[in-house]
């Protein structure tokens, strides 16, 4: 039957690579759209941060003047005059925040008490709360500060008021706390990849032939039915795959060049040597291997079952939305936590494969379970695709 099958699916490769629309979702989106949305991601919030934290109007109202000359030592603040309406000034983004100094300030601090200060920002706005960040750092130093001379006054040390010493270790391994972040992002672009990359072809080699017409003489030649549908599901398959594969590729390069644009999420280090192991790329290739043939067949059979070209597009895209759901479901279920029959799922065993993957836990049985019960759906994704595909009243006009 290969031997029959070879032909089809040389052919349509052949007419795939020759269409515009196939370079345009299976080449040119993973390996610039993705790699672009990261890069723009990353920028956006390193701009952000740096702009928030480089000017900072401000307001302040300090009878004492110890906070202002506090702040004033810092280039960062940009001390405004007095506003009438200190709130409206706020949202509007005049000020990033206020600075409310207790009138008798200088007098609690003279009485050993708690210097009261009140600070009015607006929680909505990225910037503010930025810049209460830093401005909540500058005023922990002043504490510090004021603490230190209270000792002295009282002839005390830093151990007096600290009767205990707790230090934080994190014994997770550098690979683990970096792969928490991306166990996320990429199981999403890698899935949406094998939708996107078959998308085209299976809708065109299926609903679309039936539109024009073409399908009809190609199955009463004598190759037959099963050849040209074995053709086929190579063909949409290879698409997904390859599409996934230099989705693949493209991230793994975006975190080689430019990781410092995630400096909130990912700590300086070589990423891909930590993280993209040998281990790790051949459990990648195999997994998406298999959801690439599931998910290709699911889409021939509901092109198969689809009236027409744009009626076929209109139900794939139900199954965009199903495949992302697992990427939600797992996000914040800890690797080493995720439930043992999660991995006889379809497209949620993947997940959280991968999941485990990132976080260094590769575990000989989930991953036994989750190759066995994919290639289990992948099977029966085939024989849907084979029922569908024998029955005249799908396939005639």
């Amino acid at each position: 039957m290969f031997k029959q099958s070879w032909p089809i699916f040389k052919k349509e490769m052949t007419d795939l690579f020759r269409d515009r629309k196939t370079w345009m979702t299976s080449i040119l989106l993973p390996v610039v759209l993705y790699p672009a949305i990261m890069f723009l991601i990353g920028f956006i919030m390193q701009s952000t941060v740096e702009n928030a934290q480089s000017d900072i109007p401000i307001t302040i109202n300090d009878p004492s003047g110890i906070i202002e000359a506090h702040l004033s030592q810092h280039n960062v603040f940009r001390i405004l005059p007095p506003k009438d309406d200190v709130e409206q000034a706020i949202l509007q983004g005049e000020i990033r925040f206020h600075v409310e100094v207790d009138p008798h300030f200088e007098s609690q601090l003279a009485n050993m008490e708690s210097g009261s200060i009140i600070i009015y920002y607006d929680r909505s706005n990225t910037n503010s709360e930025i810049a209460y960040a830093v401005l909540r750092e500058m005023l922990a130093q002043k504490s510090t500060q004021l603490l230190e001379e209270r000792l002295a006054a009282l002839g005390l040390s830093d151990a007096a008021i600290q009767p205990l010493e707790i230090k934080d270790v994190s014994v997770a391994p550098e690979g683990q706390e970096i792969g928490s972040f991306l166990s996320f992002i990429i199981p999403l672009f890698l899935l949406i990849s094998c939708i996107s990359g078959g998308l085209p072809a299976s809708t065109d080699l299926v609903a679309g032939e039936k539109e024009r017409g073409t399908l009809e003489a190609l199955i009463t030649t004598p190759v037959g039915g099963g050849p040209i549908m074995t053709g086929k599901l190579l063909t949409v398959t290879v698409m997904s795959f390859l599409s996934a594969i230099l989705t693949f590729l493209s991230l793994i390069l975006v975190f080689a060049v430019i990781p410092v644009l995630f400096p909130l999420y990912l700590p300086e280090g070589n990423i891909v040597s930590s993280i993209f192991t040998s281990e790790f790329f051949l459990v990648s290739v195999m997994l998406l291997l298999l959801v690439s043939a599931m998910i290709g067949a699911l889409q021939l059979s509901i092109s198969t079952v689809a009236k027409s070209f744009k009626e076929a597009q209109a139900y794939n895209t139900i199954v965009v939305f199903a495949v992302m759901l697992p990427v939600y479901l797992l996000m914040m279920t800890p690797a080493v936590e995720i439930p043992f029959h999660y991995f006889w799922l379809p497209v949620i065993n993947v997940v959280a494969i991968f999941k485990e993957v990132f976080a260094g836990l590769i575990h000989p049985l989930h991953l036994f379970i989750s190759m066995i019960s994919s290639l289990f759906y992948v099977v029966v994704a085939i024989v849907l695709f084979a029922y569908l595909f024998k029955k005249e009243r799908f396939i005639l006009k």
